[in-house]
């Protein structure tokens, strides 16, 4: 018998147990089963309606939840948008919120005078962009994040700030009066600033790591206590006498930089002590690479600054992996 033969008959055997279901829909209406935005991700849009402001500000957050703007923002009164509770997330939706009016302090704000009445606040994908004169997008609520921000043009305070445990991540200020703020045991991460009048990133016991600063005209990163400033690029910040990274506090690490184009690349402030400065390369932008104030070159009372390898020969031969390359 050929294959041909042999698979009818197989179908034949097994014709009877091949049965189909109903055919026919159930009776009654047939029930949607699509779920709405709102049913995948509950959100909140500012409005006078859901978030009504005051005399004060905008819209005013009074609630735990998710919140976006629907439009952009001209702030006419002291605050665009105040949130007064924790577990909030904001997404600012790519629009803008800027400053419209002299009183206008705050773009974006979560404040408590410092006692922390609020708490995991959250902001992100927008701009704050103008003359404000107390910060673009600022949060003393601890473990607040704040990303994917632009602060544009903020000309008093601070472009973008956070309290203790925050991060600001992703984001960028231009045009600043001073850059972004960390708390205590903040982190500030991949960041882009430049061009601010005064200081690109401040930092006491925190952390800034893989950022660019650029073009700032007192400090690129000023970390007064016993921070980390690890694996940065800063270039130009004021060639004609700041520094790139400026540290006066203790027990501070600063370690894997690179910086070019500054009067002093690394500058040891008189009140440090105990600080660790390793595996940084720092170009001479006319002043001095690595230096203290008030000492001698290469004298660092107090502190531990890793051997300065200058002018390398090429090849490079040197064996001290901790050592800072001047060059």
């Amino acid at each position: 018998m050929n294959r041909i033969a042999l698979l009818i008959v197989g179908l034949a055997a097994t014709g009877g147990l091949l049965v189909a279901g109903p055919l026919s829909p159930p009776a009654g209406p047939v029930a949607s089963t699509y779920k709405t935005l709102a049913d995948i991700e509950p959100r909140v849009a500012l409005s006078d309606l859901n978030t009504p402001g005051h005399a004060y500000a905008h819209y005013v957050i009074t609630q735990p939840g998710s919140y976006y703007l629907a439009g952009n923002l001209q702030v006419t009164k002291m605050f665009g948008i105040d949130i007064q509770a924790s577990n909030v997330t904001l997404d600012l939706g790519g629009f803008v919120v800027s400053r419209a009016h002299p009183s206008a302090e705050y773009g974006v704000r979560c404040y408590s005078d410092g006692l922390e009445t609020y708490s995991n606040v959250t902001i992100r994908n927008g701009t704050v962009a103008g003359a404000f004169t107390g910060s673009g997008a600022y949060s003393d609520a601890p473990f607040t994040t704040i990303e994917h921000v632009r602060a544009i043009n903020i000309t008093s305070g601070f472009g973008i700030g956070v309290g203790r445990d925050g991060t600001v991540r992703h984001s960028v200020a231009k045009g600043c009066v001073n850059g972004i703020s960390g708390g205590a045991r903040s982190v500030i991460e991949h960041v882009v600033v430049s061009e601010c009048s005064q200081i690109g990133v401040v930092i006491g016991n925190g952390t800034v790591r893989e950022s660019m600063i650029s073009q700032c005209s007192q400090y690129g990163i000023h970390c007064y206590g016993n921070g980390v400033v690890l694996n940065n690029i800063l270039r130009d910040n004021l060639p004609g006498g700041g520094a790139g990274i400026f540290i006066n506090g203790i027990g501070a690490r600063i370690e894997g930089n690179t910086v070019s184009g500054s009067w002093w690349g690394i500058m040891i402030g008189s009140n440090a002590t105990d600080c660790l400065v390793i595996r940084n390369m720092v170009r001479r932008g006319g002043g001095t690479a690595i230096g203290m104030s008030g000492q001698a070159a290469g004298s660092f009372p107090n502190n531990h600054v890793a051997a300065i390898i200058a002018d390398p020969a090429s090849p490079f031969s040197n064996t001290n992996a901790f050592s800072n390359i001047q060059y």
